[in-house]
């Protein structure tokens, strides 16, 4: 009998309590893929790099901003085409998320800063043209002036007055190449894409404005014009300021490049499901420590590669009328491309919602990424002259491993985490409170009135996530508060001693 209890008394010595605790309520987001910059080929893939650490950001943001300014480089010059029924413009939409300090734009711009060089090469050639543009204008008012004259003695003596003339009518205003704008409006974009048939990039620093704008002023008609703007098809765009004169693009084609951050990308992905967030390809890296660089981008280099791809131009069809070129699929490209769409589809089983039509957009990607991936090839290479004349099963290869190893993951990421439930929040601020402040115990009341935690203000906020923390193992109730006095509404919580080292 002695012996027995000595067992006893031995295993309740060694009884522990506290249950190990879950650190994973620290971090209620899941981790970020490694962006696969092999696929951009040797040259980007060391650029890319460069550019990275020389900005002190991740490779991530850097990449998306050189893949959606190449793709609006290629612009409408190009399309790409799987098989003869379906076709996709170059156009991409890429999302670059983190926090105010997670170098977004620093990363970005090296990419916008080759296309304002490149932009700021056109301009001579645009000053000639208003030049031009002048002399013909004070030459059709000469004319019209004489044209007048005559109409009114014609008039006088009873006569039909003449026709105008033709050089009597002011010819248009040159309008200004162009590869970024920031004015999203539609007024804006008439004007552009009224001399860029192209199409252009539309960089916004901050995103969520831009597309909280879209409906809260302009109700629904702006947003069908962007909806409509990603698939590269023919709009009419009414203009405030020339009433009854209706422009007519035909290819509506805009790329779009922004930051946004966490805590706004959830009113984004909660608007009306139209497809509008599905067209984005989102990057949002863990964040590099701060570091001081070794290494830079090389911008000349980069300069002359990305000059190839904006010197592209529209094709003439047989009627004279401008328009892209279609760049086809290699057959063994198209067949291991419907492979993989095969497998892709299969894979949306049980999906719903935003996901199902992020899903669902994915192998548009995969034909729009092959093509700009396969000119990024080539115009990297800089002793290569001669373009490319269709997509390759390697350029398709590349794009699927990029939709499967990082957009998808990204966009689970971005779908998953930006609309987190507050109490998983709260729970998350509240652990991240107690490592830093290593209590012995903590009191509801006062979490909520000194500690200073984002979503935890409010009693109920404080109890939930506290709640949530003592099924992680991290709390346990105290049946008494500090001092003796029974816990009467028991807002005392004893702490993991595991948690402080105990």
């Amino acid at each position: 009998m002695a012996e027995r209890a000595k067992k006893v008394i031995d295993a309740a010595k060694r009884f522990d309590p506290w249950p190990s605790p879950d650190m994973s309520m620290l971090d209620i987001r899941r981790p970020p893929p490694e962006f696969p910059a092999d696929l951009l080929g040797p040259f980007w893939s060391v650029w890319l790099a460069d550019a990275a650490e020389g900005a002190g950001a991740p490779i991530d943001y850097v990449a998306a901003a050189l893949l959606t300014i190449a793709a609006a480089s290629i612009g409408n010059a190009r399309w790409s085409s799987p098989w003869k029924s379906w076709q996709e413009p170059t156009t991409l939409w890429s999302g670059a998320i983190g926090d105010p300090s997670a170098g977004k734009s620093p990363a970005i711009d090296p990419v916008l800063t080759l296309a304002r060089d490149l932009e700021a090469e056109w301009l001579p050639e645009h000053e000639m043209s208003i030049r031009s543009w002048e002399a013909l204008k004070v030459a059709a008012r000469v004319a019209a002036e004489k044209w007048e004259r005559e109409a009114k003695d014609a008039a006088e003596i009873g006569r039909p007055p003449p026709s105008m003339p033709a050089d009597a009518v002011t010819p248009s205003e040159p309008t200004r190449r162009r590869l970024v704008v920031s004015d999203a409006t539609p007024e804006a974009l008439a004007g552009v894409l009224a001399g860029n048939p192209k199409g252009c990039l539309l960089f916004r620093d901050e995103l969520a404005g831009w597309l909280g704008n879209m409906n809260r002023y302009s109700g629904a008609g702006e947003r069908q014009m962007w909806l409509e703007a990603y698939g590269g098809r023919h709009y009419v765009i009414d203009r405030v300021k020339h009433a009854g004169q209706p422009l007519a693009i035909e290819r509506l084609s805009v790329c779009v490049l922004g930051g946004m951050q966490p805590d706004r990308l959830a009113e984004v992905l909660g608007d009306a499901d139209d497809g509008l967030s599905a067209r984005f390809l989102w990057f949002w890296p863990a964040p590099v420590p701060p570091a001081r660089p070794n290494r830079y981008a090389d911008v000349n280099a980069a300069r002359i590669a990305m000059r190839k791809l904006t010197n592209l131009n529209l094709v003439t069809d047989q009627d004279g009328k401008a328009m892209h070129a279609v760049i086809r699929f290699t057959d063994d490209a198209a067949i291991f491309f419907q492979s993989w769409r095969v497998t892709h589809h299969n894979g949306a089983a049980g999906l719903t919602g935003a996901a199902a039509s992020s899903w669902g957009k994915n192998p548009g990607h995969v034909v729009r990424l092959a093509l700009v991936l396969e000119y990024l090839w080539w115009c990297s290479d800089l002793a290569d002259t001669t373009e490319p004349t269709a997509v390759s099963r390697d350029a398709v290869m590349a794009a699927a491993a990029l939709v499967d190893s990082y957009v998808k993951p990204m966009t689970a990421r971005a779908l998953g985490d930006s609309a987190v439930a507050d109490e998983d929040r709260g729970a998350a601020n509240l652990a991240k409170w107690l490592l830093a402040e290593r209590p012995l115990r903590i009191n509801l009341r006062q979490i909520r009135r000194t500690a200073g935690l984002a979503g935890l203000r409010e009693a109920a906020a404080v109890a939930k996530a506290a709640a949530e923390l003592v099924g992680a193992g991290w709390l346990r109730q105290s049946p008494v508060r500090v001092g003796g006095s029974p816990g009467r509404a028991r807002t005392d919580f004893l702490v993991n001693p595991k948690l402080l080292g105990g």
